[in-house]
C-alpha cells in the first residue's frame, strides 16, 4: 500500500568542503524510492548524492565538545561508546577529526586513552585534547567521532557536532599628527570583533615601558560580549607620522590568557 512520500531532514549545519561530506541518517522506515531536495531558493553546488545503507552496528556513539575552542589548550572533547548488543566488543578504536567549515584546514589532537573494549550493555569514556594554533582559520569547526574495529565492517558508529571557532578581530582608525601636537594626547577609535561564544578582555600598552616608535600608547582595556563589536577608545601621544606597534592581549573573563598579537596603528601628518 502506497502511503505517499515521506520527508526526513538531516539539516547540514557546517558548510561542505569540496569534497565528499557525510551525513549520518537515522531512519528506520524502509524506502522504495529516495530522492535529495534542494532547499527552497538554494543554489547548492552538488556534484553527486548517494544513498548508503550501512551495516547493522551494536556501536553507538556520542559527542560532547566545547561551546567554542580556545588558544589555552583547553579543548577537550569527549565521546561516549556504547555496546548496544548481546556479545563483547573488543578492539573498538575511535577516531577525532577537527575541520574548519570554512576551508580544509584540520586541527590536531591528543587520544588521551587506548582501544576500547565493552562487555555487552556497557559503555566507555574517552577524550581527546585539540590544539589550536594562533594562525587558526576564523569560523567554527565541525567534530566528527567515529568509533569503528578494523576488519569488522558491522562494529562502526559515527556522532557530529559543530563548535564556534576563535577569533578577534581589531581595526584601529588614524591617529592624526597636528603641527606642533606631537606629545599631546590624541583619542581615536579601534573596532574590536568578538567571535567566541564568551566574554573576553581585549588589553593593549606599550611594548616595553621605554619603548617609542611613532608614538606612546597609554594603556586601556575594554570588555567585548560574545559575537559582538565594540569600539574601544584608544589614547595615543603621537611623536611622528609613521605606524605605531599596538600590542593586544586577549583573556576570557576568567583571566586566562587565550593570546597575543599586534595591530599596527596608522599615525598620518595632519
Amino acid at each position: 500500500m502506497d502511503t505517499g512520500p515521506q520527508h526526513f531532514r538531516r539539516p547540514v549545519r557546517w558548510r561542505p568542503t569540496a569534497d565528499w561530506n557525510v551525513l549520518q541518517v537515522t531512519d528506520m522506515t524502509a524506502y522504495r524510492w529516495l530522492r535529495y531536495v534542494g532547499p527552497s531558493g538554494g543554489r547548492a553546488q552538488t556534484g553527486e548524492v548517494q544513498f548508503l545503507t550501512a551495516p547493522a552496528s551494536a556501536l553507538q556513539v556520542s559527542v560532547r565538545a566545547p561551546a567554542s575552542m580556545d588558544f589555552t589548550g583547553g579543548n577537550t572533547v569527549t565521546a561516549v561508546i556504547t555496546n548496544g548488543g548481546s556479545e563483547r566488543i573488543s578492539g573498538v578504536r575511535p577516531r577525532l577529526s577537527v575541520a574548519s567549515v570554512n576551508d580544509t584546514t584540520a586541527l590536531s589532537s591528543h587520544l588521551l586513552s587506548g582501544p576500547v573494549n565493552l562487555a555487552p550493555g556497557r559503555q566507555a569514556i574517552v577524550r581527546w585534547r585539540v590544539s589550536l594554533p594562533l594562525a587558526a582559520t576564523v569560523g567554527g569547526y565541525r567534530v566528527q567521532v567515529d568509533a569503528a574495529v578494523p576488519g569488522s565492517p558491522g562494529a562502526r558508529a559515527t556522532a557530529t557536532t559543530q563548535v564556534d571557532g576563535p577569533s578577534v578581530d581589531a581595526v584601529p582608525g588614524p591617529v592624526r599628527l597636528a603641527p606642533g601636537g606631537a606629545g599631546q594626547p590624541v583619542s581615536t577609535a579601534m573596532q574590536l570583533t568578538n567571535h567566541w561564544s564568551r566574554p573576553i578582555v581585549v588589553q593593549w600598552r606599550n611594548a616595553s615601558p621605554d619603548y617609542v616608535g611613532s608614538g606612546v600608547l597609554e594603556p586601556g582595556r575594554v570588555t567585548v560580549p560574545p559575537h559582538a563589536t565594540v569600539t574601544a577608545q584608544v589614547i595615543v601621544r603621537p611623536i611622528t607620522a609613521g605606524p605605531l606597534q599596538v600590542p593586544l592581549t586577549v583573556t576570557d573573563v576568567t583571566g586566562a590568557e587565550a593570546v597575543r598579537w599586534d595591530v599596527q596603528l596608522p599615525i598620518v601628518q595632519g
